[in-house]
């Protein structure tokens, strides 16, 4: 009788230790998202049982800022998000979601952001920080307007001055480095407590800067909030426990 006990205990933990292993492949068409679907080093067991309630946003705001002769300049109302380095100027990018419907007693999992790359040029190393600081988008088209709201000097015209140009991050809140080399969707997984924050204190969610890790080469343009394919807009996926 022993013998078919312990018998019975291998076969059950090998059953587990099987579901266990199963890999999990990311944010996919769920929710709206029509994101990539190969293994992109989610999580695993992140969403085999559901266990874990999700929320998909799309951006509520976004811009493009430039060093160089258009450090001033506001793009807010620009198509395209651009980052990395372009012909000798460095281009990073600043996006915002709303996640006060999250409960503030949520216990957050895991987050991704995914863009979809229009154009590539080169191969670019793309990481997420946490903003600090409250900018506004304003309404620049793709040619610019200086002096008003968000750009590489300013995070809310030229009385409101980042403290250093090109934004003001925190580096603590790295996501992981995506490299990005050709056209399509990509997901960066971003880091887990800068979104607790957020949830946890929805006044203090100032947004992402998004760039390139060394801006030295390779720059990526990307859909932005109001691209008429909803599919190709910018999409923060939370995954979180309820208590």
């Amino acid at each position: 009788m022993k013998k078919f006990i312990l018998f019975f205990a291998v076969i059950i933990i090998a059953f587990l230790g099987l579901s266990c292993s199963k890999g999990d492949t990311g944010p996919t068409g769920a929710q709206g998202l029509a994101g990539p679907t190969g293994n992109d080093g989610y999580l695993v067991m992140q969403f085999q049982d559901g266990n874990f309630p999700s929320s998909t946003y799309t951006g509520t705001k976004d811009t493009r800022i430039i060093n160089g002769g258009t450090s001033t300049y506001n793009f807010g109302d620009c198509f395209n998000l651009e980052f990395g380095n372009d012909a000798g100027r460095v281009w990073r990018l600043l996006i915002s979601f709303d996640v006060s419907a999250i409960s503030v007693s949520a216990t957050v999992k895991s987050a991704y952001l995914t863009m979809y790359c229009n154009s590539a040029n080169g191969s670019v190393d793309a990481v997420v920080y946490k903003v600090t600081k409250n900018w506004t988008e304003g309404t620049g088209d793709c040619g610019g307007t200086p002096n008003v709201n968000a750009s590489w000097n300013y995070y809310n015209g030229s009385a409101n001055a980042w403290t250093t140009p090109g934004g003001d991050y925190d580096v603590a809140t790295q996501s992981e480095v995506k490299t990005v080399t050709t056209a399509g969707y990509y997901t960066i997984k971003l880091n887990t407590q800068m979104v607790q924050e957020w949830v946890n204190n929805p006044s203090q969610n100032y947004g992402l800067i998004v760039k390139s890790l060394n801006e030295t080469s390779g720059y990526l343009a990307n859909s932005d909030k109001k691209s008429t394919d909803v599919t190709q807009r910018p999409k923060l996926t939370i995954y979180y426990t309820l208590p």
